[in-house]
């Protein structure tokens, strides 16, 4: 079997860093393989992928001692605009990859860089969307599209060049179960019968054994083990937390016949109903695009509702109230970038306290203490964006948690985190929650939903359908490991 990839890296390493980000990583994938790496938040894997793709020395400034061939080709010799041609690479983040104004624009942007007709960039473009599940959204804003639609449309545009290797970074991190399901079946398909190479970093709670060929386990920075697809673990199903009741009955925000649409009509949430009391670990599913985000960001004030209103401690949320009851409010984002913006991690996590009436000791000391807990002690000075996706996700965790809140509303808090992080983050959430903090979290994770929560909303269609308690959770948890609703192609 010929050879795909041969690497090489006695090292990797950036400039004002002492330790190897990368080191002693020898590995030959063969044409045709499907590799899966794993491992822990911070472990390498998306930054693997990102050398093998020239970038991590090309753009980020890594210094690389060794090699990487691609198909033959010293990937240093070739210009990144090249390499698309011969590897096509998607990102963990897809709001990092887009860059154009409709979907339908965004498919075919790298098949016109590369210099294709109008035709064939029609009909690769059409044969993507269709086979990704977005046939018919080509005129669709990608402002508009939900999470996991985003990483379908950038899934399609990689699809779209046709290259025989395929590097992708955990490309269902923000798909709801059935719809990860869907999209590893595709990857499955492709690699199957095109031949295509497949490397890619692997999501959380996936059986890896169904479809890949290695598994190959990093850990700070190498290759520790390396499995064959068969004999990789399945992952363990997690244990239900101790029920504790509700103490009081106290309304801490209420939603009232609340409806939002965005800009060119494309309804983003309708009549939707219910309330949460104080001590409440409330848990809100549904398939992608079913409306989850747009409720939260309505819940968070970072939109008001087209109709309805939404309360807050009583007091209606308007755009003159929304400052003062964000105080109240830790917000941990899907997307962990969009509210990480100080130089290092430290600075990151202080500034919540920035205008508490503390001294610089005691604000220290909380600082301190809360990066112990996330595991983050160890990079007070590190630059966030030199973290991991998981990290980082551990970090702006930290920094909704230390000015304390009375309710944290999480969106997709574990999207991309392996099993121990997972457990972290909702173990965070439920120490919060037993102080007498409620918690509010969007999530596509069956597992995580079914042992932390006492209390779950199902979307469906942009609207609330159903109402669980915990009692409840025995009859619907197989409803939910499928995805729960209905598909999200009929959703949109």
């Amino acid at each position: 079997m010929d050879t795909a990839l041969e690497i090489n890296i006695k090292s990797l390493t950036f400039p004002g860093q002492e330790a190897a980000a990368l080191k002693d990583i020898a590995l030959t994938v063969k044409k045709g393989e499907f590799i899966a790496v794993t491992g822990a938040s911070g472990a390498g894997k998306s930054l693997l992928l990102h050398t093998l793709t020239g970038a991590a020395m090309k753009y980020d400034g890594g210094l690389l001692d060794g090699s990487v061939t691609l198909l033959g080709k010293d990937i240093m010799e070739l210009p990144l605009p090249a390499i698309c041609q011969y590897l096509g690479y998607m990102f963990q983040e897809p709001q990092n990859q887009i860059v154009s104004v409709s979907v339908g624009e965004e498919v075919a942007f790298g098949l016109a860089n590369l210099g294709y007709s109008r035709e064939e960039i029609a009909c690769r473009s059409n044969e993507a969307l269709s086979f990704a599940g977005l046939q018919g959204l080509e005129n669709r804003r990608t402002t508009s599209l939900s999470g996991g639609q985003a990483q379908r449309l950038v899934f399609a545009g990689v699809l779209a060049l046709s290259t025989p290797v395929l590097v992708l970074d955990q490309p269902g991190a923000e798909l709801d179960r059935q719809g990860k399901l869907k999209l590893y079946a595709l990857i499955r398909k492709i690699h199957r019968e095109k031949g295509v190479t497949v490397i890619l970093a692997a999501d959380h709670g996936l059986n890896l054994s169904d479809f890949a060929d290695r598994v190959l386990v990093m850990e700070k920075g190498t290759l520790k083990k390396a499995y064959r697809g068969r004999d990789y673990p399945a992952p363990p199903q997690p244990v239900p937390v101790p029920y504790s009741a509700v103490k009081t009955k106290e309304t801490v925000l209420s939603v009232e016949n609340v409806s939002y649409a965005y800009q060119g009509g494309v309804l983003g949430c309708e009549d939707i109903s219910f309330q949460v009391r104080r001590g409440e670990f409330l848990a809100i599913m549904g398939v992608n695009g079913s409306g989850k985000t747009t409720l939260l960001k309505l819940m968070e004030g970072l939109l008001l509702p087209t109709r309805g209103k939404i309360k807050v401690f009583g007091e209606v949320m308007t755009k003159k109230s929304a400052f003062a009851l964000r105080a109240k409010i830790g917000f941990l984002f899907q997307n962990p970038d969009l509210q990480i913006f100080a130089d290092t991690v430290k600075a990151e996590v202080a500034f919540a306290l920035k205008n508490l009436p503390l001294r610089e000791e005691e604000k220290n000391a909380r600082v301190k203490k809360v990066l112990k807990k996330v595991g983050l002690a160890a990079y007070e000075e590190c630059h966030p964006q030199r973290l991991s996706r998981g990290q980082r996700q551990k970090l702006a965790a930290a920094a909704a948690l230390i000015h304390d809140p009375e309710i944290i509303i999480a969106d997709e808090p574990t999207a991309g985190l392996q099993e121990e992080d997972c457990r972290l983050i909702m173990d965070l959430l439920t120490d919060f929650r037993a102080g007498g903090g409620t918690v509010i979290l969007v999530s596509h994770d069956p597992g995580a939903v079914l042992a932390y929560a006492h209390r779950i909303l199902l979307l469906d269609h942009q609207r609330l359908i159903a109402d669980y308690d915990q009692g409840d959770f025995g009859g619907v948890a197989a409803s939910l490991w499928q995805g729960g609703g209905r598909d999200e192609e009929e959703a949109v």
